[in-house]
């Protein structure tokens, strides 16, 4: 499985209807592209723990992608919709991280092979 993950700023000027309409973007997005297996969205928690002292400050918002394979996630990319997603995504944000990962899913107590 394959996660594309993205940490995200939002600009500090955009008001309410902008982001309402990124969101509907997203969702829309989201829901249309038959490669994207999962989708999750949220808001940054923090606990007061130890190492959220080490964190880097910021990127309030993260959204995690999973789909079966590189050919998935390369749909995902090279779709029209998500060309629409990105122009208005990068107007709306100050700051994005975006990582991909080659994941292995288990059991507790099951051995797995990372990054072969």
């Amino acid at each position: 499985m394959i996660a594309h993950v993205v940490l995200y700023e939002m600009r500090p000027d955009l008001d309410t209807a902008d982001r309402d309409h990124l969101h509907h973007t997203i969702r829309t997005t989201f829901g249309s592209v038959p490669s994207l297996r999962r989708w999750m969205i949220g808001r940054r928690i923090t606990l007061g723990l130890s190492y959220e002292i080490e964190m880097h400050p910021g990127y309030e918002y993260a959204a995690v992608l999973e789909f079966d394979d590189r050919t998935g996630l390369l749909d995902y990319l090279d779709h029209p919709l998500h060309a629409e997603l990105a122009k208005l995504f990068w107007s709306c944000s100050t700051r994005t991280l975006v990582f991909d990962y080659e994941m292995v899913a288990g059991d507790p107590g099951t051995a797995h092979t990372i990054g072969s």
